[in-house]
């Protein structure tokens, strides 16, 4: 997201394991940009490549 490293995820066919960097149980308040592209991505199944 914007450059940064948000994360990292792991895909095996339609599973996903999404680990996110600095977030805690809300992740929402602790990394709102990151948390917004993650929702987006899995919401319009575009994947975390």
């Amino acid at each position: 997201v914007m450059d940064d490293v948000a994360g990292y995820a792991k895909q095996s066919g339609k599973l996903s394991f999404v680990l996110m960097r600095n977030a805690g149980a809300h992740s929402f308040h602790d990394q709102p940009a990151w948390t917004y592209d993650l929702v987006r991505r899995f919401t319009q199944d575009k994947g975390f490549d």
